[in-house]
């Protein structure tokens, strides 16, 4: 078996040290740097049409996806995946020109946390030699890296037994622009080189060492609180959205009744609050018209259906509990003051889609209006907040009442077929156990990742809903190749945060053995 560590290990210092934040001018130019290395290979010099960058569909950035491809004696291929971007260095303060050189950032991290006695388990990892640090090292390049020191050895082998196909792809930490285009890209290179799909392998960080035989899906449903604005000086005249809004936030925040954990050993984090808001746009002494909110849902077994029921029931129980509060609330004010208040307000839940239906019987035109050029400047969530707010408006929906839908970014949860890949399961299963290590094999990875597009497992049906019930519909991509992926990549600790380090006895010598093996294995 070829020496994979020194090599593995230089390519993922040397990854990490060109810095390629999402969306910035660093992501722009990654892929065309990352072909000009690969281009340097003996085989790639022989081969130059086996290397090459396509740029991202629909993207308002410049941005590459980065193909590299060895030929082998049959059409059986197996894609090796990932992503380049990362997060922002901002959260490194002073080292932060440091942040994307990892030995010298090992070196003042040291130095910092020594001095500071904030985290001493980060100070014993990095004393002990077996952890590194620095922007994306762990997230992910150092798995980058590994799929390329594959690439390599088996552009040496005389006849490899199959194709290996190397996919880098940009944004998958904001809009996994770079994958939805690499699955509308992908069926024509298959055709140009006749290939063979048997499976993907996602090479990105997780916490721990694992082999995720799937990826969670997410949702972003969102409410929009529609309360009945009134004078400061008559609180009981309307209805404040915002108390409607921390009713549903409270309900909802961390509640693993709300999860998909019930009677699973294995399950997704419960929701999250992503957005809490209200809609003022300026000072003055009228209750707010309206408030958002939007939450992170982690699926491994519920719909999309499902989640945005759920989402209603939580939304009527909200109102009721809100209207009740204001009712008990008034009739003491009206006590402590003997004057005689009428609280009788009208409520309603009513979904996006439906929502959009009655605008449309309203005014077609004014609606495709306001799809297309409300907010067109804002990213994807807030302009969902601001349309939704435009539709009621057209409508003339009264408060209090709440619309419900979904936000972007949408992720179909990904699950390789226990019965078709039933082979593919069983030959990973066998080098995972006859490797030397302690490493589990988990049903999803909890990360979320770019699988998701890569090959979903929600239906048409629950695609089609999501795309019904969501504002900007053109964020929804249906595109599902006929591959399965899994995810096989390094561990490591705090990615996205100032101490993200990747652990090296793991990500370099462990890990590409591992997958050798598999490759082999597979593609034999």
């Amino acid at each position: 078996m070829p020496n994979f560590s020194e090599r593995s290990k230089t390519l993922s210092i040397e990854l990490t040290k060109f810095k390629s934040v999402t969306n910035t001018e660093g992501e722009t130019n990654f892929a065309p740097y990352f072909k000009s290395v690969l281009s340097s290979w003996d085989y790639f010099k022989e081969n130059p049409d086996h290397v090459w960058t396509e740029k991202t569909l629909d993207d308002a950035f410049e941005r590459y996806s980065l193909y590299a491809f060895v030929k082998g004696t049959s059409d059986k291929t197996i894609i090796l995946t990932g992503h380049y971007d990362t997060v922002s260095t901002n959260n490194y303060g002073t080292l932060e020109p440091l942040a994307c050189s990892p030995d010298e950032l090992l070196t003042e991290l040291i130095n910092d946390l020594r001095r500071s006695q904030t985290n001493a388990q980060a100070l014993n990892d990095f004393e002990s030699g077996d952890f590194l640090p620095g922007r994306g090292l762990l997230d992910m390049k150092s798995g980058l890296a590994v799929g390329l020191t594959l690439l390599e050895e088996w552009s040496k082998l005389p006849e490899p037994p199959g194709n290996l196909l190397f996919i880098a792809v940009p944004d998958e930490e904001v809009a996994s622009h770079g994958m939805k285009s690499v699955v509308q890209q992908l069926p024509e290179v298959c055709k140009k080189f006749e290939l063979k799909l048997e499976l993907a392998i996602n090479l990105d960080v997780s916490s721990e060492a694992a082999v995720f035989l799937g990826s969670v899906g997410k949702l972003l449903p969102f409410a929009l609180f529609v309360g009945r604005p009134t004078h400061v000086g008559v609180p009981f005249d309307g209805v404040n959205p915002t108390l409607i809004g921390s009713e549903f936030v409270s309900r909802i925040e961390a509640n693993p009744l709300y999860g998909d954990a019930e009677g699973r050993k294995d399950y997704p984090a419960p929701p999250t609050v992503l957005y809490q808001r209200d809609n003022r746009t300026h000072y003055d002494v009228t209750t707010p018209a309206s408030s958002f909110c939007a939450v992170n849902v982690l699926t491994h077994h519920r719909t999309p259906q499902e989640v945005l029921e759920t989402f209603i029931h939580l939304a009527t129980e909200s109102l009721e509990s809100t209207l009740q509060k204001l009712e008990q609330r008034a009739a003491e004010f009206a006590k402590r003051t003997n004057t005689e208040i009428t609280f009788q307000p009208t409520s309603g839940i009513i979904t996006f889609g439906k929502l959009l239906e009655q605008a449309q019987s309203v005014d077609a035109k004014s609606v495709q209006r306001i799809l297309l050029e409300t907010s067109t400047t804002l990213e994807n969530v807030n302009r969902c907040n601001d349309i939704t707010q435009e539709l009621v408006k057209l409508v003339g929906l009264e408060g209090p009442a709440v619309v419900v839908g979904f936000a972007p970014p949408y992720y179909s949860r990904s699950e390789c077929d226990a019965v078709k890949d039933a082979t593919l399961l069983e030959l990973i299963e066998k080098e995972v156990k006859a490797t030397p290590y302690d490493i589990s094999t988990r049903p999803f990875f909890d990360g979320i990742s770019d699988m998701s597009f890569f090959c979903a497992t929600d239906s048409h049906d629950a695609q089609t809903f999501v795309a019904s019930h969501i504002p900007v519909p053109q964020t929804v991509t249906e595109n599902k190749l006929d591959c399965p992926i899994v995810n096989i990549g390094p561990w490591g600790k705090d990615y996205h945060q100032r101490l993200e380090r990747v652990h090296t006895p793991y990500a370099f010598e462990v890990l590409p053995e591992l997958l050798w093996r598999i490759v082999q294995s597979i593609l034999k």
